[in-house]
C-alpha cells in the first residue's frame, strides 16, 4: 500500500480536527430569557409633602453634566427636579436667584421651592445618595422632605 501526499495530508487533517474537538470546552447552558434580573445595587427616591405620606419614585437618576437629581412617578407626571451648582458631597442651599433650584410637579403645575437644603452624603461616578428639605410659598404646598439612595448616573 502506497501513501500519497494527499492521503497523508487527509489523515493529518482528520487527526487535527479530532484532537481539537476533543479538547473543546463544553458550551454553557442557555440562560432563561424570562428569568428576573437582580440589580447589583438597589436605589430609591422618596418624598413627603406637607408631612404626609411618603411617596416612592418609579424612576430616578442623576445627571452629572447638569448637576441634576431627578425622581419621577406615574411616567413622569409627578416629579422632583433638583438643580445644584455641583453634585459634591456636602450641604447645598436652595437659592433660586443663584440658579440652585428645587421644582416639584404634581401633574398639573410646577412649583419652585423658595428655600431649603440638599445634603449629598455619598457620591461615586455611578451612584448618588442624600437627603433634602424644601420650603414652598404656595397655598397648599408648604414643605417637602425626602431622601435618595444609590441613584444611578444617567448620561
Amino acid at each position: 500500500m502506497m501513501y500519497t501526499p494527499f492521503k497523508i495530508l487527509l489523515g493529518a487533517s482528520l487527526l487535527a480536527v479530532f484532537l481539537l474537538s476533543a479538547c473543546a470546552k463544553e458550551s454553557p447552558a442557555p440562560s432563561d430569557p424570562n428569568a428576573p434580573v437582580t440589580p447589583l445595587v438597589t436605589g430609591s427616591f422618596n418624598w413627603i409633602v406637607n408631612g404626609g405620606t411618603s411617596v416612592s419614585a418609579d424612576n430616578f437618576f442623576f445627571i452629572e453634566s447638569f448637576s441634576n437629581i431627578v425622581g419621577t412617578k406615574n411616567s413622569g407626571s409627578i416629579s422632583v427636579d433638583i438643580s445644584l451648582d455641583a453634585l459634591s458631597v456636602g450641604s447645598h442651599t436652595i437659592s433660586p436667584s443663584s440658579g440652585i433650584t428645587f421644582d416639584y410637579s404634581n401633574g398639573t403645575s410646577v412649583v419652585a421651592a423658595k428655600s431649603g437644603i440638599v445634603t449629598i452624603s455619598s457620591k461615586t461616578s455611578s451612584y448618588l445618595s442624600g437627603t433634602y428639605v424644601a420650603a414652598f410659598n404656595t397655598g397648599t404646598l408648604t414643605s417637602m422632605s425626602g431622601s435618595f439612595s444609590n441613584l444611578p448616573s444617567k448620561k
